[in-house]
């Protein structure tokens, strides 16, 4: 891991982009999926912030 984090401690500037999925139920059993898109500007040594860039929602027409 230190291997891995030090190229990012050595630069002004930098981002982190990341994709994520989460799954959840609907008490009437429905499933929705919730995909996302976050960017994380970093500006040394004082700034940095977390950007939910897209949100998109998938429905299940399917019941659990």
């Amino acid at each position: 891991m230190n291997k891995l984090g030090g190229y990012p401690r050595g630069q002004k500037r930098f981002r982190i982009n990341a994709d994520s999925m989460t799954d959840t139920e609907l008490p009437a059993g429905q499933r929705v999926g919730f995909l996302d898109r976050t960017g994380m500007p970093v500006r040394r040594p004082d700034r940095m912030r977390v950007v939910v860039v897209l949100r998109t929602t998938i429905t299940s027409p399917f019941p659990a």
